[in-house]
């Protein structure tokens, strides 16, 4: 006959003895588990990042093992002519070493427009309503209607508004001073004599 229970007889709970002992046996083994599992984690996550800064090197490290980037030392110059008066440069490392002075005599400028003297931006310049036009010596032009009763201000920002506009900006000047005016300026990002506002 088999027996159903330790301790039958004695008195002692044999089971809860067994289990106890089985518990206290597991649990640091348990814990070092864990402790290794974490540990394991910990390192995968430390690889997955280096290798993604691994990876984040190659271009750089590509572009450092290029000798036609890295050992570019000057500039080609083409020194200007009666068809070209302007010089252009290109990075070459085959480039002779030495200085080279560059002289700018003069900024190319888009053209520039101001109106008549007003007392300030809200006086009105109109007393009919018209037609604003804007055209470059290129054949690109633009233009904005202008209602009757129209200020500085009004005008200004329908030129800066306009989905038309070519590259005029228009702004509002005052002058200061003991006589003060008020300027609406035109001024075209375009530059060249064919392109005169």
């Amino acid at each position: 006959m088999g027996i159903s229970s330790l301790g039958i007889g004695s008195g002692l709970d044999l089971d809860s003895l067994v289990r106890q002992l089985v518990q206290a046996e597991r649990a640091p083994r348990m814990e070092a588990l864990a402790k290794r599992e974490s540990d394991t984690k910990v390192q995968i996550s430390a690889l997955g990042s280096l290798r993604s800064a691994i990876n984040e090197l190659k271009d750089p490290l590509m572009t450092l093992a290029n000798p036609d980037r890295m050992q570019a030392r000057a500039a080609n110059v083409q020194n200007p002519d009666k068809d070209n008066p302007f010089f252009t440069m290109e990075s070459s490392r085959s480039s002779a070493r030495g200085n080279y002075m560059i002289e700018v005599h003069e900024l190319a400028r888009g053209t520039r427009a101001q109106s008549e003297a007003f007392t300030n931006s809200k006086e009105v310049v109109n007393s009919a309503a018209g037609n604003l036009n804007f055209a470059t010596g290129d054949g690109s032009s633009f233009s904005i209607d202008v209602a009757a009763g129209a200020t500085l201000e009004d005008i200004a920002r329908q030129v800066n508004e306009s989905k038309d506009n070519t590259g005029v900006s228009a702004s509002i000047i005052n002058t200061g001073g003991s006589a003060p005016e008020t300027r609406l300026v035109f001024t075209s990002e375009k530059t060249g004599a064919d392109n005169q506002l």
